[in-house]
């Protein structure tokens, strides 16, 4: 972090935000390679120490306090200048464009909030939306709207902080900010006053009593995880709002926020993977995003946090776990994690600071139709071609979460794809699931995740059955739970098109049922899944493997294979070793009071092998298939995938 006043400069907030001169790699690793890894501590959040009284005295030497001129939070007037620019010569900005006037219009015929029913998160999209559209097009009937959405939340008698979280007062907070900036010309002085002393009082002198506490009840602080992420960028918007009037405050929110983010930025080491998984990636790392250009376009400066450069390489992330597309279609839902993929803005953002136009592609094929665009999509939009997309990663390992996703293409929106896992099982939003795998084909989902708890009531014994091993498309030994407190590394991969793959060490997951347990799933020729496993065992431990669908199930000859059909389209599931197992079907019931999933079944091998050393392959083919055609998988031992992918 720099220790020298810095002042603020028009290059710094002009045109793309922060675009780098040079494209940065949306990957650690080069493409078309194979290589093994080295295991990984899973590691996330540390102790949060308060910021001290010279730290907040830096913090206020080195940072401009002046009258900004307004607006200067992500929007201002080159942003301004350069939408009203492209609205005219871009048809996806012409297509942004009129989706946020037809959702502005829309706001002005519904009623605003009373104090009673207001909402934080609704608040602020509202908000943001009418204020955007008054500094964009100077109709005023957009800033009346806003300006009530405004008053309720100054006449609130508090904005809701909780015992140990704050992301609802952050995002009042955040709301509020956002109004004042961008709409600071419209109100009057009188109106002004209240809405900065609502910021100061309601919203940053109460997170203020909470930093200041270093209490590790307040769990966002220090957590460094999706919530810490949230409430910080919610706080340094409202800091940076009011920075001019109330200096010692907004320095002494920035010096404490500035802590507590650097240890949510340690969560993203190694590859930019998110250990919360994809929804969390667009709520947390989302909003992140949001803070980092609200200080880049306020002061210059993103406060030192990302001299690791982790941002740079999130993005790829985000795109391999939002699945196949178009929006609203399922994303690689893992753990408790949002099911749907509706896009994130904050890849245009990071598409224009690192100059990774891919991302950009990515984010405009899921809003076409300028349906569900966000104010920050007009805001931080990058010009993208369909050769942009092509030039996508279409395999990504992430260390720091153990999870792996690999397609067969970009040009389709119905890709071979698969997604794998390791992972955690005590880190937050996750479940007892290392080995777990989705695959989708055909714009099918065949093998699906059982989805998220929240909003549902557990089912016997106080207990989620999606929480489960059970639940899960893995291995379950001797009948067992996985340890809370299982870790798996991902040990190999390859990102090579004809022979994609990760391998996890799944041993801690098996609870002491065996002394080494490997799991791979691969992706070859683009077309057929391997899934192996292969452990040490006493002779005659039960193993299970598991797999959920909603498709119809026809076993085929022997049991050796399944055929799976659903919306007319089919897929052939095939036992390639051992030849003594065979598959069971059966229904997938979930017990109430857990909400069931229509149509479930899952697919089941049991296996007592005699032997200490043994393996299990299955092997999938979209089509109906006959067994002698899954002769031609190769198959072999997962420590030799590494230098057969490698092989000329």
């Amino acid at each position: 972090m720099k220790t020298s006043r810095i002042t603020l400069t028009t290059a710094i907030v002009a045109g793309l935000a922060m675009q780098s001169a040079a494209q940065s790699s949306l990957s650690n690793f080069a493409a078309n390679s194979a290589s093994t890894l080295s295991p990984v501590s899973f590691t996330w959040g540390g102790t949060f120490v308060p910021a001290n009284s010279g730290e907040v005295t830096a913090m206020g030497q080195m940072l401009p306090f002046g009258a900004p001129v307004r607006p200067h939070l992500t929007l201002n007037a080159q942003r301004i200048t350069r939408i009203n620019q492209l609205k005219n010569t871009d048809a996806t900005m012409q297509t942004y464009y009129a989706g946020l006037i037809d959702h502005v219009d829309w706001l002005l015929l519904q009623p605003v909030y009373t104090v009673q029913n207001v909402d934080s998160r609704m608040s602020e999209e509202r908000i943001t939306a009418l204020a955007l559209a008054y500094r964009l097009t100077n109709n005023t009937a957009y800033a009346e709207k806003a300006r009530q959405y405004l008053s309720t939340l100054v006449a609130m008698p508090d904005w809701r902080a909780e015992a140990t979280v704050l992301h609802v007062l952050a995002e009042f907070t955040s709301a509020a900010a956002i109004g004042y900036d961008w709409l600071h010309d419209y109100l009057t002085p009188s109106e002004r006053t209240a809405l900065r002393n609502a910021i100061v009082n309601k919203g940053l002198n109460v997170a203020l009593a909470r930093y200041r506490s270093g209490s590790t009840q307040q769990w966002w602080t220090w957590s460094g995880l999706n919530i810490a992420m949230v409430c910080n960028s919610g706080f340094i918007t409202g800091a940076l709002a009011i920075r001019d009037t109330d200096p010692s405050v907004s320095s002494e929110v920035l010096a404490h926020a500035q802590k507590s983010l650097a240890l949510a930025m340690a969560s993203l080491n190694n590859d930019g993977g998110w250990i919360e998984h994809h929804g969390y990636w667009v709520y947390g790392v989302g909003r992140l995003i949001r803070g980092f250009d609200m200080l880049e376009t306020s002061l210059g400066t993103d406060l030192g946090l990302d001299a690791s450069g982790f941002l740079s390489k999130t993005g790829l992330y985000k795109v391999l776990a939002g699945g196949r597309g178009p929006r609203g279609t399922a994303c690689f839902d893992f753990g408790n994690t949002y099911p749907l993929n509706e896009g994130s803005p904050e890849l245009y953002w990071l598409a224009g600071k690192f100059g990774q136009a891919p991302l950009a592609a990515y984010q405009k094929t899921l809003h076409q139709d300028g349906q569900l665009i966000k104010p920050w999509d007009l805001i931080w939009y990058v010009p993208s071609t369909s050769a942009d997309l092509a030039n996508l990663p279409k395999a990504g390992v992430f260390r720091n979460n153990a999870q792996f996703f690999a397609r067969n293409s970009w040009s389709t929106v119905e890709p071979n794809a698969i997604a794998f896992k390791g992972g955690d099982n005590k880190a937050n939003h996750n479940q007892l699931d290392i080995g777990h795998f989705l695959y989708e084909s055909q714009g099918v989902r065949w093998f699906l995740d059982l989805g998220r708890t929240a909003d549902q009531q557990p089912g016997p014994g106080g207990k989620f059955y999606r929480n489960s091993t059970l639940g899960h498309n893995t291995l379950r030994f001797n009948e067992g739970e996985q340890p809370s407190t299982a870790q798996a590394s991902m040990i190999a991969f390859s990102n090579r098109d004809a022979n994609q793959f990760g391998i996890i060490d799944g041993t801690q997951a098996t609870g002491g049922a065996a002394a080494l347990w490997k799991r791979g799933v691969a992706l070859r020729g683009g077309s057929t899944v391997v899934v192996q496993d292969e452990w040490t065992a006493a002779p005659r431990t039960r193993v299970d493997w598991t797999a959920y669908t909603t498709a119809t199930l026809e076993p085929g000859p022997g049991r050796k294979s399944v055929y799976m059909t659903k919306d007319g389209k089919t897929v052939t599931v095939a036992i390639l070793y051992p030849p003594t197992v065979s598959f069971q079907v059966s229904s997938g019931y979930i017990k109430a009071p857990e909400s069931p999933i229509p149509g479930l079944k899952k697919v089941t091998l049991m296996y007592r092998p005699t032997t200490i050393w043994n393996r299990m392959v299955v092997a999938i083919m979209p089509g109906r298939r006959a067994l002698s055609d899954f002769n031609s998988v190769r198959q072999s031992f997962l420590d030799d995938w590494v230098n057969e992918a490698n092989l000329p």
